[in-house]
């Protein structure tokens, strides 16, 4: 087929021998019957007034000695059962050929497929054409990067109580992971451990928009810190005095035993706020996954009662993904915050 591995301008997949292909008297395009019936018209027929013409995208790609797995892009050796990265079953005739990339996308057709449960009323959002068109352009490329070669079926899926398309284009940034601790939760286990959030609470929140667990944690850190700021400038203080001591040849061992006896007052303080510390971050690392299964269930829930389908997707694309800018505010609040308020008292 001379058509073979050209990618159909419909759904942006390659064309495979065998398939059922239908040409364009136009404009000459090939494309999948599927695609071509299903507006009853060429993929391109918008395109046809301006004497729009098809040409071969190159000549037809040689096999590979790997393949993509189409949920979460690992390259599997030939003849795999399954994904070595995700346990994602192949079919037989998967391991054959790679899956090319789609180089011709049609967003309108994208949109259309990630959002087909959305609502469609007008636009009461009064979106221009350009504003549409701009947010349509970054949900899309989040769907890619987030979904690169799901099948149909597997876009159907349910997780979180929505399509795994949109859960994984909502989630983007390190999706799979998060779909790999979902269904465990879904499954039935109790907890799921997160590193990130261990290690950066409360910025992680931030980071995943979690907004209210991050401002609960945030307020205990700076709570923290301004019970201990007094103590550690005090302990500073007296360890500079030592130091100082030393340094003169002046320390003598009633002045050492005075000095680490005041700094041993302050040790309950500083082993309570330790403890609450250490405390805070495991119970972030714990209940980070389901507060975040929690949230993409509730927030699509809550977008898909929008009245109009622009605010639907300007409300999905505010609340979806990561934000290192609330991250790296979230950061900045905790380290600045207590010294503005210990500032103002000693004043």
């Amino acid at each position: 087929m001379k058509y073979q591995n050209q990618l159909c301008g419909g759904c942006g997949l390659p064309m495979r021998e065998g398939e059922d292909i239908v040409v364009c008297p136009d404009c000459g395009a090939p494309q999948h019957r599927a695609c071509y019936e299903k507006e009853n018209r060429c993929v391109f027929a918008e395109r046809h007034a301006e004497g729009f013409v098809w040409t071969a995208s190159g000549a037809p790609a040689a096999k590979s000695e790997t393949f993509p797995c189409p949920v979460c892009g690992h390259k599997n050796v030939p003849g795999a059962a399954e994904c070595a990265r995700c346990g994602q079953p192949f079919a037989p005739e998967a391991t054959q050929e790679p899956i090319l990339p789609r180089t011709e996308i049609r967003t309108e057709q994208l949109i259309d497929e990630l959002f087909f449960d959305a609502p469609n009323g007008e636009a009461e959002l009064e979106l221009d054409e350009n504003e549409r068109e701009q947010v349509e352009f970054v949900i899309t490329q989040r769907l890619l990067q987030a979904t690169p070669g799901m099948t149909e079926e597997q876009a159907h899926e349910r997780l979180c109580g929505h399509p795994l398309r949109q859960v994984m284009t909502f989630l983007s940034a390190r999706a799979l992971t998060f779909v790999n601790k979902f269904r465990k939760l879904e499954n039935g286990s109790a907890f799921t451990w997160n590193w990130a959030a261990f290690l950066f609470t409360p910025y992680w929140f931030f980071y995943r928009k979690l907004y209210k667990p991050g401002i609960v944690v945030m307020t205990v850190r700076i709570c923290l810190a301004i019970a201990v700021y007094q103590p550690m400038s005090r302990i500073s203080e007296l360890m500079l005095t030592l130091n100082e001591a030393v340094r003169a040849g002046t320390l003598t061992d009633a002045m050492y035993a005075e000095t680490m006896e005041q700094i041993g007052a302050f040790a309950p303080i500083m082993a309570i706020s330790i403890g609450v510390l250490v405390l805070l971050a495991v119970l972030s690392g714990l209940l980070a996954d389901r507060l975040y299964h929690r949230y993409v269930q509730q927030t699509l829930d809550r977008l898909k009662q929008e009245e109009s389908r622009d605010a639907f997707l300007v409300h999905f694309l505010r609340k979806s993904a990561v934000s290192p800018l609330l991250a790296a505010l979230s950061y900045a609040a905790v380290s600045v915050i207590p010294n503005l308020i210990m500032s103002f008292i000693a004043q």
